[in-house]
């Protein structure tokens, strides 16, 4: 009997290590860093914030691991963590869920997995995500590209709106990495071009 218990341990054991690279999620930490634009700017008093992420490991949110992907998500997570300093030999980390624009009463909550339509084309984010999260992305950020790459070829769509109608998101154009002309998505509602 003593045997059959610890055999069932590990099984269990192993069955959660198996979850962990699909549920666990990247604990990081906020960065953000004041820079003077310059004398240019010093009138102003201009400055410059620039945010960056330091990654500080994995944890398990059983809850939080249930909400699902968008490549466009409509909620960031935020961690906090206790008196203990980050974690190490204090408080685990807590972590919140909180949106970045308006959703609806009953609307579903999307967080990225990593993978962001704002960094990367449909296809690499695809990859990525069935690599690792073993399923083919269909969130409204991709479907949108994938119907902009079906009915206009050689553009994709920005994360911008339109400036001009305010309805549609900009299409884009790139060479060599770099955007080099913008249009309205709208079909003949606006058009508006900015080459």
């Amino acid at each position: 009997p003593g045997r059959d218990l610890l055999g069932a341990r590990v099984r269990l054991c192993f069955k959660a290590l198996r979850r962990l690279p699909t549920n666990a999620m990247a604990v990081t930490a906020t960065l953000a860093n004041d820079h003077d634009r310059g004398p240019a700017h010093a009138s102003a008093g201009a400055q410059t914030t620039t945010v960056s992420y330091e990654r500080l490991g994995l944890a398990l949110f059983p809850l939080a691991a249930m909400v699902n992907h968008a490549c466009r998500p409509n909620a960031v997570c935020r961690f906090s963590f206790g008196t203990g300093g980050g974690g190490l030999g204090g408080e685990p980390p807590q972590v919140r869920i909180v949106p970045v624009e308006d959703i609806p009463a009953g609307g579903q909550i999307f967080i990225s997995y990593g993978v962001v339509a704002a960094r990367l084309g449909l296809e690499d984010r695809r990859r990525l995500l069935a690599g690792h999260y073993r399923f083919s992305c269909r969130c409204t950020a991709c479907c949108e590209e994938e119907e902009c790459h079906a009915k206009t070829p050689g553009w994709e769509p920005s994360e911008f709106q339109c400036p001009r109608c305010g309805a549609h998101r900009l299409l884009q154009r790139a060479a060599q990495g770099s955007v080099v002309a913008m249009r309205c998505s709208g079909a003949g509602a606006c058009q508006g071009r900015q080459d």
